[in-house]
């Protein structure tokens, strides 16, 4: 950082464990209200999380990470995010995640019930998860 803003300690978090914890400068996460940006000194601020990518930046390098539902907590240059689901860039097999989506995209077609029902929910994010 070019000034002496104290860096954000991120920590990303699933039943498994911490998933990811270091010092970032900048942030970028997805809320059910949209993507929200965390810079130093940032309000308190809780939001609902959708499956989606945080983006994070370190000096000029920028990293991101996908993440799915949960929730994210910001308050006092600490930014806690709680998921069930975690995956870095390098973790991914593109060929089986084609196909995963390949899956659920079919899925959610044969689908018939109801569309305000947990299972058409379940199919919903399996297929952003895949996507």
């Amino acid at each position: 950082m070019a000034d002496n803003t104290p860096p954000i300690e991120l920590q990303i978090i699933t039943p498994e464990g911490a998933r990811l914890k270091t010092r970032v400068d900048e942030l970028t996460a997805p809320s059910v209200d949209g993507d929200f940006g965390v810079l130093p000194g940032h309000r308190p601020l809780i939001a609902a999380l959708r499956t989606g990518i945080v983006t994070y930046r370190v000096g000029a390098e920028e990293e991101r990470v996908a993440v799915g539902p949960g929730y994210a907590e910001i308050a006092e240059d600490k930014a806690v995010l709680l998921t069930h689901s975690f995956c870095k860039a390098a973790e991914v097999d593109l060929a089986a995640a084609h196909e995963d989506l390949r899956e659920a995209d079919a899925a959610l077609l044969d689908y018939s019930g109801d569309p305000g029902s947990p299972e058409h929910g379940i199919l919903i994010r399996r297929e952003r998860w895949a996507a």
